[in-house]
């Protein structure tokens, strides 16, 4: 992951005594329908929780293909869409225009609500570095300085979440730094969507009063049960959780 001068995920100190059985806590589906509705009810329920308690709901939502068919259905919710206002947990460096963008995936999936959209990508100018998106995000998260009400991540067969990947800099598998947003190019690109990233960093997804993973299929249920020697990304963020007596919800259907 390039990031100039700054040191590999070696030199993070690693959570001794790791249990993720005292961090994840399982609900386990027949199939994908069943998961579908059972990730709308959940952000349905939170947010309703969220406007009753303070008239506006905040989410840092999962790009990718397994929970677009349940914001379709969170989408057909009576709910006050005006007052909640939704991020992505990354993006692509893309315009909004781009298939491959995640917030204008987000966009049609809540098209017919009066939801809120924060852009960790700005409108798309090429003589924008990828680095000063993440001064931008950074700033559109200061912005909504709250803490998330829902943060909805998926998790790759390689154990990343949002955009942090394997092999990345230390800084991003560090619970303690200040930053809200990196911006980094996955190494090797990956070939289904090839492009430079803005991502959430750890500590701000932290930052939710519920966190959830959203997972289908036995390989990722198998790489969240075993015990490993090096870690993965998911794994920093199962040890930061355990470090705070956080739990982390996790939704899973075999298919």
């Amino acid at each position: 992951m390039s990031i100039a001068g700054v040191s590999s995920l070696t030199a993070v100190p690693q959570v001794q005594g790791l249990n993720s059985d005292d961090v994840l806590h399982w609900q386990r589906f027949a199939n994908q329908a069943e998961l579908t509705q059972a990730i709308a009810a959940m952000l349905e329920h939170e947010i309703r929780f969220a406007l009753a308690e303070r008239a506006s709901a905040w989410l840092a939502l999962a790009g990718g293909r397994t929970p677009f068919p349940a914001y379709r259905e969170l989408a057909r919710a009576k709910l006050d869409w005006s007052h909640v206002n939704m991020v992505a947990t990354d993006e692509r460096w893309v315009p909004r225009t781009h298939p491959a963008c995640n917030a204008r995936a987000l966009q049609e999936a809540f098209g017919e609500t009066a939801i809120q959209q924060s852009y960790l990508v700005p409108d798309f100018d090429t003589n924008l570095t990828p680095p000063a998106s993440s001064f931008h995000a950074s700033r559109v998260l200061a912005s909504q300085p709250k803490d998330f009400d829902v943060v909805l991540l998926g998790m790759g067969e390689d154990g990343h979440f949002a955009s942090i990947f394997p092999n990345a800099p230390a800084l991003q598998f560090d619970p303690e730094r200040v930053e809200s947003a990196h911006c980094l190019t996955p190494e090797p690109l990956p070939p289904e969507a090839p492009f430079a990233r803005v991502t959430l960093s750890l500590p701000r997804l932290l930052r939710s009063r519920q966190i959830v993973l959203l997972l289908t299929g036995e390989a990722k249920r198998n790489l969240l049960e075993v015990r490993r020697i090096h870690r993965l990304p998911i794994d920093y963020l199962l040890g930061a959780c355990a470090s705070r007596g956080r739990t982390i919800e996790v939704f899973w259907s075999p298919v």
